[in-house]
């Protein structure tokens, strides 16, 4: 029986790499989130590699879409076990600008909210609504951001925050779920070139070094299957061979 993982923010970037990765090694991979012809490329982008896609649109700022999607996989699923639990889902930019470089007086507020809802909330109710569908066990993988000290954050206070709220939440539902057989980790990376950062940032993500969707993707594979492995933060700075 094939294993299954469900990723949020599958429809492009860092989500939609995690979801073929997994798909090559023979999971079935439920594609979360709220673009839907993102969501149908990247499924027809996993059938392609011989994958098994399913589609599962939800707003991740909405509570009650949440709790929704629960239902809807637990549905879908009639009683296999989900595997892998990734957290992608964020939000640093809108249609019209990144959130960087803005002091927060001067940040719209329903960006704050949404970046807030949609990174933090949305993970912890994820893992919330998740965790009982995985009875026999699993792994959690949760999305951060590379940043070595707060000064850093200066610019993008609210996304600052919340990457370290994400942090901290992964440590301790770690240490929660000990007995559970249950890990979860984190991937804390640095500039990233999918479409967002190579238009957002053009600067930091050129150079031989520079991280793409597939290097983050398959840290996030490896901290999912390493057997036992739990409370790791992974910080990705530079490509690796």
């Amino acid at each position: 029986m094939k294993k299954i993982a469900i990723i949020t923010g599958a429809s492009t970037g860092i989500g939609r790499a995690t979801a073929i990765v997994f798909s090559k090694a023979d999971y079935k991979v439920g594609l979360v989130g709220r673009n839907l012809v993102g969501l149908e490329e990247t499924a027809r982008l996993v059938t392609e590699v011989g994958g098994e896609p399913s589609i599962f649109e939800c707003d991740l700022r909405s509570a009650a879409s949440i709790y929704g999607l629960s239902k809807a996989i637990d549905s879908r699923l009639v009683l296999h076990s989900v595997d892998a639990l990734v957290n992608v889902a964020g939000v640093w930019h809108d249609e019209e600008r990144s959130f960087a470089n803005t002091s927060l007086e001067a940040q719209d507020t329903a960006g704050i909210v949404e970046t807030a809802n949609v990174g933090l909330v949305g993970t912890v109710l994820m893992c919330k609504y998740m965790i009982p569908l995985m009875y026999n066990g699993g792994s959690i993988v949760n999305m951060s951001c590379q940043f070595d000290h707060e000064f850093e954050g200066i610019g993008w206070v609210p996304y600052y925050a919340v990457c370290k709220a994400i942090e901290a939440f992964t440590l301790a539902l770690s240490a929660e779920l000990t007995t559970s057989n249950i890990c979860v980790n984190c991937v804390a990376p640095s500039y990233v070139a999918s479409e967002a950062g190579k238009r957002w940032f053009p600067e930091e993500t050129s150079g031989e070094e520079v991280l793409f969707p597939e290097d983050v993707a398959a840290e996030i594979f490896r901290l999912a299957t390493t057997e036992n492995l739990t409370s790791e933060v992974r910080i990705m700075k530079y490509h690796e061979e």
